[in-house]
C-alpha cells in the first residue's frame, strides 16, 4: 500500500537522521512554548480545531490566528484559546474560548495595530483553506495536542505548533491545500543537557519541494560543517576521517 506524502513527511518527524540546527531558524509565531505549556496543553479537553469553528460562531468571519494560553475565568486561571478573526463588519476580534469547556469567556475589539493589520491581511490571501480545517490537519498528521495555528501572509504558508511529549513541533502548511511542507522540533524539556545541547539534538524535515512538485526551501545545510566534529564530519559529508598513526 503506497503511504501519502503527507504521513511519510510525518513519519520522518522524528529521525535521528534529519538533525538540523534550530539556531539560524525563526520559529513559526503560531504558538510560543512557555514554561507552562505542558499544564495548559494537558488541562485541553476540546481540540483547537473545534475551538476555532466555537469562536466563529460566536463571532462570524474569518479565522486567522488560534493560540493555547492561560486566562481567568472569575477567579479561576483556565487554559484558553484565543482567536483573533476578522469579522463579517470588517473589524477584528479576540474570541476566548474555553479550552476544557469550550465555553466562550469573551469576545473584544482587538486594539493592536501590527496585529489587526496581520490578521486583515492574512484574511485576505487567496485560495487559502479555513484555519479550522489547517488545524485539524496537523491533528490528524502530527502527534500531541494542537496548541497554535496561523495564516502567515507574509510567508505565504499556514502555521501550526504542537505540544508533544514535552517538547513543541513547529509545522508548515500549504495553504492551498493543507499539505505538510516542513516540520521540526526541539528536546524535550526538563531533559539532562538540554541547555547545552538545544542545537545539536533539535530535528527538522523540510523537503516539501520534492514531494510536492514546488521549489524546495533552503535547508541550511551548507552551513552545518561546524555543527560537526571529528568522524561525524567525514560521515556527514561523504568523506572518511583521517586515522592518526601509531606512535605519533
Amino acid at each position: 500500500m503506497r503511504m501519502h506524502p503527507n504521513h511519510v513527511l510525518a513519519s520522518l518527524l522524528l529521525s535521528p537522521a534529519l538533525c538540523l540546527p534550530l539556531s539560524a531558524q525563526k520559529e513559526p509565531a503560531a504558538a510560543k512554548a512557555g514554561p507552562d505549556t505542558a499544564a495548559l496543553a494537558t488541562a485541553t479537553k476540546i481540540p483547537l480545531a473545534k475551538a476555532i469553528d466555537i469562536a466563529r460562531k460566536a463571532k462570524p468571519g474569518i479565522a486567522t490566528t488560534a493560540e493555547l494560553e492561560a486566562t481567568t475565568d472569575g477567579t479561576e486561571t483556565v487554559a484558553c484559546y484565543e482567536v483573533m478573526l476578522l469579522g463579517t463588519d470588517q473589524v477584528v476580534y479576540e474570541v476566548r474560548v474555553h479550552a476544557g469547556t469550550g465555553k466562550v469567556l469573551a469576545t473584544e475589539l482587538c486594539t493592536d495595530a501590527e496585529d489587526t493589520a496581520e490578521v486583515k491581511a492574512a484574511a485576505m490571501l487567496e485560495h487559502a483553506l479555513p484555519l479550522a480545517r489547517i488545524a485539524s490537519e496537523a491533528h490528524g498528521l502530527l502527534r500531541g495536542t494542537c496548541i497554535g495555528a496561523e495564516l502567515a501572509a507574509k510567508k505565504q504558508r499556514a502555521e501550526v505548533t504542537m505540544w508533544n511529549h514535552g517538547r513543541p513541533v513547529h509545522a508548515e502548511f500549504a495553504l492551498a491545500d493543507g499539505s505538510l511542507l516542513a516540520a521540526k522540533c526541539k528536546p524535550a524539556t526538563g531533559t539532562k543537557g538540554d541547555d547545552d545541547d538545544d542545537d545539536d539534538e533539535a530535528e527538522e524535515h523540510d523537503g516539501a519541494g520534492e514531494q510536492h512538485g514546488g521549489k524546495k526551501r533552503e535547508s541550511g545545510d551548507e552551513d552545518d560543517d561546524d555543527e560537526h566534529e571529528g568522524g561525524e564530519a567525514g560521515e556527514h559529508h561523504g568523506t572518511e576521517t583521517p586515522k592518526p598513526k601509531r606512535g605519533a
